[in-house]
């Protein structure tokens, strides 16, 4: 026994069905095959078992039907013999006459009775099978009996008297011992019917009942009972049995509405039919005991499960087969991977096989070389950025002091220039022109270094929850005349059920203002510009298209770049600034083309600032 538990462990570590994916092919393995099988063997046994419990049922009706009209004709035969042995007998005959003779004389009674129990003994001689016989008068007295220990005993049963003396015969069954013993009586009129009822009952002891109905012994394992319409045992054939046993059958149900011939019990344990038994008070049972009717089926069953048993481990085995060409494949692909995920993308796995497993490895493979490619082509692309990022901040930092340098000068000049204006006489107009001229050119100047100021150094956000639909309407107010002036028509989608938004209605409203300039600028012969918000999965959406001619789709994320610009006239930040105030509000710019062929810029503000924001809140 040692050996073999050891020569499972060491199979067990070795199998492949020890893995998640062994297991899974195991279960599926055996739900294919055994669920099937389960299934069928349970039909069929089930079909089975209620094919047999019909034929044993039918078979048993049929047997106790027959059963039933034998019982019948055995009563009969006992009433018939004990009513000819009483009318044979001409001195009983005459004795019943005198003691049911209200006339008698006490004497003539006396000696009545000492002849009727001198017959009715030799009576109980020739037919042995009554245990004791009795004549009674018409209100149930015993007037005679042998052995002579009831006379002058009254009976309790009037309607076995009435019966014997209406038709001339009758049968009850009488109940002594706390109505767990049965007896039988047979009871005749011994006078003719046209004269005073003198009735002679004929009683069969509990131990001689299967002696009299001539009763066979239970054969083949079939059980039979007679019974009483209270289901009170009379006779059980069982060997070994008495009747005071009670049957395995007590509760009788009706096989169909309305069926009053034929009745079946069902048990767990007994199949049974009842059938009555024709004119009288009885019921014949006959059953088999369900271990004896599916003996075979249940070694059938036994088998089954030994052959389900055999076919598990074949099961095992096949499962053992298959897993091992699934699962190790599928291994060296989870330590490539690990490998892989660890750095080593030199990784690879033998790909040799001829089917799928075969070809996810060379894809494996494939992959890998992609993703060195792609890593080496990563990491130069990530030190280009790194270098121009460098760059920009050189260029920043430089221009935050250039501007810082000019921006005094220019106030000066532009200071100057004006007081210059002033002084020139009324009449110099190519003077003022120039001046006028100098001063646009000097704006431009400082304009610029502010977008720089604004740029480099880029001023705190003040985070308020405002109505973004009012931020944008003041923005485009101060663009209204600009606009009317380009021959642009502002249109305004805006949203009514926009939550607040946390914002800095001053930089948002700097970023409308720019998107919308743009807009303008790019439709010189006029157009349309559209502005819109609407309300996202738990973010806002600002948008603003032109009519314009749009932006080719390689340059769509080089116009966000610093210093890009496609105008003549322009620092190229207008955008650059754009995206840096949305992204220092949590939210995101992007540039898509606009339905009406233009450039549509689309800003995703969200409705809870993330701790960053509200770290720059004053």
């Amino acid at each position: 026994m040692a050996f073999v538990a050891g020569r499972w462990r060491a199979f067990w570590r070795e199998s492949p069905l020890r893995t998640a994916l062994g297991k899974r092919i195991l279960v599926s393995l055996l739900l294919l095959s055994l669920v099937p099988l389960v299934l069928s063997n349970s039909l069929g046994y089930l079909a089975s078992d209620r094919i047999i419990r019909k034929l044993a049922e039918r078979d048993l009706a049929a047997l106790a039907a027959l059963q039933a009209r034998r019982v019948r004709d055995e009563i009969e035969r006992l009433q018939l013999s004990l009513a000819t042995a009483v009318h044979n007998d001409r001195l009983l005959v005459a004795s019943a006459a005198a003691l049911t003779d209200t006339a008698a004389s006490p004497l003539a009674l006396s000696g009545a009775s000492a002849l009727a129990a001198e017959e009715l003994e030799q009576l109980r001689r020739h037919l042995p099978v009554f245990s004791t016989l009795e004549l009674l008068r018409p209100e149930g007295l015993v007037v005679a009996s042998s052995p002579p220990f009831t006379s002058g005993v009254r009976w309790s049963d009037r309607g076995v008297l009435a019966d014997a003396a209406a038709t001339g015969r009758s049968f009850a069954v009488e109940r002594t011992g706390s109505r767990r013993q049965a007896r039988l009586v047979v009871a005749v009129n011994a006078l003719e019917p046209d004269v005073r009822p003198a009735v002679v009952a004929g009683t069969i002891r509990s131990a001689d009942i299967a002696a009299a109905l001539r009763m066979p012994a239970a054969v083949g394992g079939v059980e039979a009972f007679i019974v009483d319409d209270d289901g009170l045992p009379v006779l059980i054939s069982r060997a070994g049995a008495g009747a005071t046993d009670v049957p395995l059958v007590p509760v009788l149900r009706p096989r169909a509405a309305g069926d009053d011939d034929a009745v079946v019990a069902e048990r767990l344990d007994v199949i049974a039919s009842v059938q009555p038994v024709p004119g009288l008070p009885l019921r014949f049972v006959s059953q088999v005991p369900a271990r004896e009717a599916f003996r075979e089926l249940r070694g059938l069953r036994r088998l089954s499960v030994v052959l389900a048993a055999a076919f598990v481990l074949v099961v095992l085995a096949v499962a053992s087969l298959v897993s091992r060409g699934i699962v190790r494949p599928v291994d060296d692909l989870v330590v490539a991977t690990e490998r892989i995920a660890k750095g080593d993308l030199h990784a690879s796995v033998a790909a040799g096989q001829r089917d799928e497993l075969g070809l996810l490895g060379q894809r494996f493979n494939t992959m890998a070389a992609q993703l060195r490619d792609s890593t080496a082509r990563i990491a130069a692309l990530h030190q280009e950025e790194l270098r121009r990022a460098e760059q920009l901040a050189t260029v920043g930092e430089l221009a935050a002091g250039v501007a810082h340098e000019l921006k005094t000068p220019l106030l000066g000049i532009s200071g100057g220039l004006q007081l210059l204006g002033r002084r020139l006489d009324a009449g110099d107009l190519e003077g003022r022109r120039l001046v006028e001229e100098t001063l646009a050119r000097v704006g431009r100047m400082e304009d610029a270094v502010q977008r720089l100021l604004a740029y480099a150094r880029p001023t705190p956000a003040r985070i308020s929850r405002l109505d973004l639909n009012a931020v944008v309407e003041r923005a485009l107010q101060l663009l209204d005349p600009r606009a009317r002036s380009s021959g642009v028509e502002i249109r305004r989608a805006l949203a009514a059920d926009l939550p607040p938004v946390p914002v800095d209605p001053e930089q948002i409203g700097q970023v409308v203002v720019n998107l919308a300039l743009n807009g303008i600028e790019a439709m010189d012969g006029g157009g349309r510009l559209e502005v819109a918000t609407r309300r996202a999965d738990g973010s806002v959406e600002l948008s603003v298209a032109d009519s314009g001619p749009g932006i080719a789709a390689a340059e769509r994320e080089r116009v966000f770049r610093p210093f890009y610009t496609t105008k003549n006239a322009g620092t190229g930040l207008g955008l650059a600034i754009v995206r840096q105030v949305v992204e220092r509000h949590g939210g995101t710019v992007r540039l898509t083309a606009a339905p009406t062929g233009g450039a549509q810029f689309v800003i995703t503000l969200p409705l809870e600032p993330d701790e960053q924001i509200q770290g720059d809140a004053p």
